[in-house]
């Protein structure tokens, strides 16, 4: 009983850890940069890939060890970003039916109007 609260509370400092990590990643780094397309399909294979061998190795390390804590740091970091990038983009898109009602364009000046008039 006593090694598993152990190992529960690693995985609950383990994960405020990850997720703390991710938000200054966001806030100072994620928050910048913009992808396109193919930089979202790249994230999304490498993520993949990351999980794949994140399963093969997982095997080999003791689910106690650092290792083991490392490696799934890195992949649940890897998948927030893509999933960050897919998303990120769709809550900063500006809403086109909000349009300010204030701003009421002035007609401009026609200067030639009067010089141009035959009496």
């Amino acid at each position: 009983m006593g090694s598993a609260a152990i190992l529960v509370l690693k995985v609950i400092v383990f994960s405020v850890i990850a997720i703390g990590l991710y938000n200054l990643l966001k806030i100072y780094v994620l928050s910048k940069f913009k992808p396109n397309l193919f930089v979202k399909i790249g994230a999304t294979i490498v993520s993949v890939i990351m999980v794949l061998i994140s399963s093969y190795l997982s095997t080999k390390y003791n689910a106690g060890s650092w290792q083991y804590y490392i490696g799934s740091a890195v992949v649940i970091l890897v998948v927030l970003i893509t999933v960050d990038f897919w998303i990120g983009d769709k809550r900063n898109v500006k809403n086109s039916s909000g349009k300010n009602d204030s701003f009421k364009p002035k007609p401009k000046a026609k200067p030639n109007r009067v010089k141009n008039r035959k009496n």
